[in-house]
């Protein structure tokens, strides 16, 4: 996720029967622009190289093989602050060819009736009310967000493992908790 003076990392692993391991949580709080200078990933295009480690990151696998299993992809809201969404695009421009695949821009789609996920190129170079980070060049993953966010709460009231189950660390603090169950349904089903 991005924030205004940090980027939110959380690492989960996938299994089977739609299990899912919450494997890691951490803020990446400082720019490699200068020591203890916060990122800003709305401002600094140079901000957005700290998710080059992410991308390559890997685990050790914890069966004592000395293995590792390295992170998959990386989603990466967006949205937020004016100037994010030009940067995010212009990071994904510039990541190497072997990374790109492995490095996926995602934005909520709010309409009820849209795809659960849908892969689209934007392009907003003649939209008089865009400023035209858009040229259909880079894939965007548009997520019906109401409906992804209804199955991980029905996932979560799952209580016993099983399919669909989410296994939490015990290191995790309550205010982990209390960050996943802050959104509520409005009135307007949103």
């Amino acid at each position: 996720d991005v924030q205004k003076n940090r980027f939110v990392v959380q690492i989960v692993g996938f299994g089977q029967r739609r299990n899912r391991w919450l494997v890691d949580r951490y803020n990446i709080r400082y720019s490699q622009r200068g020591d203890n200078v916060a990122v800003d990933p709305a401002a600094f295009d140079e901000d957005w190289g700290v998710l080059i480690k992410l991308i390559e990151k890997s685990y050790p696998l914890d069966d004592g093989s000395g293995r590792r299993m390295r992170v998959g992809a990386v989603v990466c809201d967006m949205g937020g602050r004016d100037g994010v969404t030009d940067k995010a695009m212009g990071f994904y421009r510039r990541l190497p060819p072997t990374l790109k695949p492995r490095f996926r821009l995602i934005k909520g789609e709010p309409k009820p009736s849209a795809p659960l996920i849908e892969q689209r190129y934007p392009d907003t170079r003649n939209r008089s009310d865009r400023k035209g980070a858009s040229k259909g060049d880079v894939p965007v993953l548009f997520v019906n967000s109401n409906r992804m966010k209804d199955r991980l709460s029905g996932d979560l009231d799952r209580a016993e493992p099983g399919d669909g189950y989410c296994h939490f660390p015990g290191w995790l603090d309550d205010w982990f908790y209390r960050e996943l169950t802050r959104e509520q349904r409005g009135p307007d089903g949103q």
